[in-house]
């Protein structure tokens, strides 16, 4: 990927450039520069960001130095030129400092082609065809966006196939910009190594004796060469190069004198096999070498550990390394995560054996460092907690941490935690978490969750998007929830915060929330304050809430973020009043 220069650094590079040449620069003199210094941006570039060579020279004080020609001084040097030196071409006017621009000519006439010929000089017969192709009416600009277009779409095409996908012919993009490569890297197309050594490789001019050499040098260092070595390795040719001139790559390794072993020919020697072919090969190694205990490799792995075709071959026959173990009658993932977990398991009673007693959280994260187990919160993630993994594998739980915890011990590793975590701790993070007492001892033992993390040490500069402490201990999970539930506060509203509505709606299975129940003159009114409407699953979900509460006669108020802006506290309370006086009157 080239470089990304601000304008002040173009400037400054092309007014560096101008000093060396003594002059200013023509568009050729940057052309031919950048053929040994790629630092300097190249035309198209410096055309786009400045809107041409021209507005670029004044930004930089730089004088223009072309002279303006009429359309017949225009006719006439062509004509003599024609006359000194035979039939013009664009690269060689180009190069004439005495002559105008091929482009000026291109732009003035409609092309070079019109341009020679309201010129009288006659076409040769043996160039018109050429001519036809190869002189155009489209500027660089143009050629390149139409390559770029092509190339995004289809990828790098052979230069006989210009036409085909309706460019202009190779030769034209060859005259302009001297190579297929500096076409695709003018258009800021990235070519990777793979493509690059494919159709541009150094090597493609090399003759067979030479790539021999290669092949026997690399041997005679490294072992024998393969296919995927030679894809990676930018210093040696292709494996398709070989293909190409050897009619194989087992071939060319014959022909350069090297002698595969009887364990490796299938590396080399490769028959086209069928999908079912594939899967049998497949299944009978995996059937003789893996158990349930081990992880099914992926198809990546399959193309090294056995007879079968390369990565390339099996993606693009099965697509995904989930749909080839499907065609086995293998669920590739589910029985990937329960090799996983057996592991697990047996890396859980191996420490036990060790350490000889059953290891509780602080054990199992310790080990975890030394690369004797998985971490605690892997354990979590599949087990559900330490106590449900213990109990399932027939141990008897580690003790109950609150039991056997002061109050001011507790309220240390709530500090930790929230440390470890770099934001306040939620209650579920406390429930999920084996070194701190569940939320529930902090709610028993310090009146709410809220006041044991002031009394922790968490105050303002803890607060995040995430979740905020109000005054009264209170958490809220946004600056809408804050400002709400403070409002609350102030105005002494009984209410409950984060209520199910499975303790409102009889029956009802899910583990959805309200953000306030509040209880005012004997009623119940329900809060939900909608947040994020900009997204689909979320206004879905809106929906279905508001229907819930509609169905099941429940009083629902709804707020938006629209109904926070520029509104102080006060007036968000007369707007909740007005809202239960607008509910109750219905």
């Amino acid at each position: 990927m080239g470089n990304t220069y601000t304008d002040e650094e173009l400037i400054e590079l092309y007014k560096k450039f101008a000093l060396k040449l003594g002059r200013t620069p023509l568009q050729k003199d940057i052309n031919e520069e950048r053929k040994t210094d790629k630092t300097l941006p190249s035309s198209p570039v410096l055309s786009r960001r400045f809107g041409g060579l021209t507005n670029l020279n004044n930004i930089c004080g730089l004088i223009m130095h072309y002279k303006y020609y009429t359309d017949e001084e225009m006719m006439k040097l062509l004509y003599n030129f024609y006359l000194v030196n035979g039939f013009p071409t664009k690269k060689m006017i180009s190069m004439d400092n005495s002559m105008p621009h091929a482009e000026v000519y291109c732009k003035r006439f409609g092309s070079f082609k019109d341009a020679i010929i309201k010129a009288n000089i006659p076409i040769p017969k043996h160039k018109e065809g050429r001519l036809n192709d190869n002189f155009c009416e489209l500027t660089k600009e143009q050629l390149l966006h139409q390559l770029e277009i092509v190339i995004k779409e289809n990828g790098i095409i052979q230069t006989n196939k210009f036409k085909e996908y309706g460019l202009k012919s190779f030769r034209v993009y060859r005259n302009r910009f001297g190579s297929y490569k500096s076409a695709l890297q003018l258009a800021g197309i990235e070519i990777q190594d793979d493509i690059m050594r494919k159709y541009f490789s150094e090597f493609k001019n090399i003759t067979n004796d030479k790539l021999l050499e290669y092949l026997k040098d690399f041997y005679s260092k490294f072992g024998i060469p393969t296919t995927r070595i030679l894809k990676f390795n930018k210093d040696m040719p292709s494996d398709s190069l070989y293909r190409e001139r050897f009619g194989s790559f087992q071939n060319a390794l014959i022909e350069a004198g090297i002698c595969i072993p009887e364990s490796r020919e299938w590396l080399y020697d490769r028959k086209r096999v069928n999908d079912e072919e594939i899967l049998e090969i497949v299944s009978k190694y995996i059937h003789n070498n893996f158990t349930e205990k081990d992880r099914l490799p992926s198809l990546k792995d399959l193309y090294v550990l056995c007879n079968a075709p390369s990565y390339s071959v099996l993606n693009n026959r099965f697509d995904t390394t989930e749909k080839f173990y499907n065609q086995l009658g293998i669920n590739y993932l589910s029985h990937n995560i329960k090799a996983f977990e057996l592991d697990m398991i047996e890396n859980y009673k191996n420490l036990k054996e060790s350490l000889g007693y059953v290891p509780d959280s602080r054990d199992v994260d310790m080990a975890s460092k030394k690369g004797l187990c998985q971490g605690m919160k892997t354990y979590s993630e599949h087990f559900g907690s330490l106590i449900k993994f213990q109990k399932m594998l027939g141990y008897e739980p580690t003790a109950n941490l609150g039991l056997m915890i002061t109050k001011e011990d507790a309220l240390l590793e709530l500090k930790e935690l929230g440390i470890s975590l770099g934001r306040l701790p939620t209650q579920k993070d406390t429930n999920e978490c084996e070194w701190t007492p569940s939320q529930g001892y902090y709610h028993h033992n310090f009146g709410s969750y809220g006041k044991a993390l002031i009394l922790a040490g968490f105050d303002s500069t803890w607060y995040n998007r995430k979740v905020m402490i109000t005054p009264k201990g209170n958490l809220a999970f946004s600056s809408y929830e804050y400002d709400f539930t403070t409002m609350l506060e102030e105005n002494n509203v009984e209410f409950i915060k984060e209520d199910y509505y499975k303790n409102h709606i009889i029956g009802f299975p899910e583990r959805l929330q309200f953000d306030h129940v509040l209880f005012i003159d004997g009623n119940t009114y329900y809060i939900e304050i909608f947040g994020i409407m900009e997204y689909e699953w979320y206004r879905n979900k809106t929906i279905r809430k508001i229907k819930l509460c509609e169905d099941n006669n429940l009083k629902l108020i709804d707020f938006y973020k629209e109904d926070f802006k520029k509104k102080n506290r006060d007036q968000l309370f007369e707007m909740l009043m007005e809202r239960i006086k607008e509910i109750d009157n219905k």
